[in-house]
């Protein structure tokens, strides 16, 4: 029983090391574990780093080494600077329209009788015209020609300076001068076809709500929502 009893103590020994060797494994397997999941956090942030760098420099897409030029858009195929300078011209570009189209707007309403639009075209018995409801304002309607014509001309300038401000500018080159043409006609004749230049250039109201969305859409502005 005596000599048993040291054999025993022995093993007892053994077995409380190999569990204490093996804990201390277990403990440092999950100390390498933690340190092998933080290179994935730091490689995340440094993937949206990447991508911030990417606007400015071209990068191989495997090895992440900086090339030689300029970054290039693919899809666009364009240089990602042409298409920042393309896109701050067309903003420009959209902000001016938003500001000049306004009195072009108001002055046209001016123009009409909003009482035979509204009312007397539907409930009088087909007795008025939309001409009717043509005021041709004496002092009104020389300023809606006029600033009609600035706006026509400064935008048409606008684009052949600068098209990149639009996606198609040979398509609104074309519709500025043929516009410009046709308004010869109401300056001519105001008594009998302003009412038609009137009619046309409602059609802005449409183009300034078209330019506001792509305009607040940017900048996420919180009334977004009141032109959809």
């Amino acid at each position: 029983m005596s000599s048993s009893t040291p054999m025993r103590r022995d093993i007892r020994t053994r077995s409380a090391r190999k569990a204490t060797a093996n804990n201390t494994n277990n403990n440092n397997g999950h100390n390498r574990q933690r340190a092998s999941s933080e290179p994935s956090v730091s490689n995340s942030i440094v993937q949206d780093y990447t991508l911030l760098v990417e606007e400015h420099y071209s990068i191989e897409p495997k090895s992440k080494q900086l090339l030689p030029g300029l970054p290039f858009d693919k899809k666009r195929n364009k240089l990602q600077k042409d298409i920042d300078d393309d896109d701050n011209a067309r903003d420009i570009h959209d902000f001016f329209n938003l500001i000049c189209l306004v009195p072009v707007v108001i002055l046209n309403g001016i123009n009409w009788n909003w009482d035979i639009l509204l009312y007397e075209l539907k409930f009088a018995g087909g007795k008025k015209t939309i001409q009717d409801a043509w005021l041709n304002h004496p002092d009104y309607f020389p300023l809606f020609f006029a600033i009609t014509i600035a706006y026509f001309v400064a935008d048409l300038l606008w684009v052949i300076l600068i098209p990149n401000c639009v996606k198609s500018p040979n398509v609104i080159i074309q519709h500025h001068i043929a516009t410009l043409i046709y308004l010869i006609i109401p300056y001519k004749y105001p008594t009998e076809t302003g009412w038609l230049m009137g009619a046309c250039l409602s059609v802005e109201i449409n183009t300034w709500l078209l330019i506001a969305r792509r305009v607040f859409n940017k900048q996420e502005s919180p009334c977004l929502f009141v032109l959809y």
